[in-house]
């Protein structure tokens, strides 16, 4: 994603909060927004993310659009009777025996 033309992680618009919302209206938006640079996003796969608050301006909203990070797939690991010894696993008993 570039920003100009520098390489950047994520693009960030802010948004600001609408008063008076009727209906289906927009809760937030910014007027007049001027473009100065060019934003190019290429093909891909990306996160959209709407943050209702600021940090520092409750209402002023942020709206995030990032590479979207697909998170690696971990390994499954299911215990066996080798490496999640049961403490009964060297008694040799049916549950009737338990039962006793």
């Amino acid at each position: 994603m570039k920003r100009g033309d520098k390489e950047v992680p994520a693009v960030y618009f802010n948004v600001y909060k609408n008063d008076n919302v009727t209906g289906n209206g927009p809760t937030h938006q910014w007027l007049k927004w001027e473009n100065r640079e060019e934003i190019v996003i290429p093909k891909g796969i990306y996160s959209v993310k709407f943050f209702p608050k600021s940090q520092t301006n409750e209402n002023q909203g942020n709206l995030k659009i990032e590479k979207f990070k697909d998170k690696p797939r971990q390994d499954q690991v299911y215990g066996t009777r080798e490496n999640y010894p049961s403490p009964s696993s060297d008694l040799d008993m049916l549950d009737d025996d338990l039962n006793r």
